[in-house]
């Protein structure tokens, strides 16, 4: 690619093939036609969920970013069953 004068980054792009890829913090799955988060999302979510939960006091500030962590993780994820297509 770089003689025909493309730039390519080589940390960012995939040389090997495979079939789970992580793209923008989401996990494609081709094998299974599946859009998931990657653990660590998982994680934060659950673990901000889980203070929410204990928490005492509640603010609307605090609400507001438990709210914003589920929205943000399933804004693409409801997408992705239009990107294959189904044949029975």
């Amino acid at each position: 690619m770089d003689t025909l004068g493309s730039v390519v980054h080589p940390e960012k792009s995939g040389f090997i093939p495979t079939q789970k890829l992580v793209f923008l913090r989401f996990i494609l799955d081709s094998v299974f036609m599946l859009v998931y988060l990657t653990p660590e999302k998982a994680l934060r979510l659950k673990q901000a969920a889980t203070d929410l939960f204990n928490c005492k006091n509640l603010t609307i500030r605090d609400v507001a970013k438990v709210m914003g962590l589920i929205v943000s993780s399933f804004r693409d994820i409801t997408y992705g069953p239009l990107h294959y297509c189904y044949l029975e």
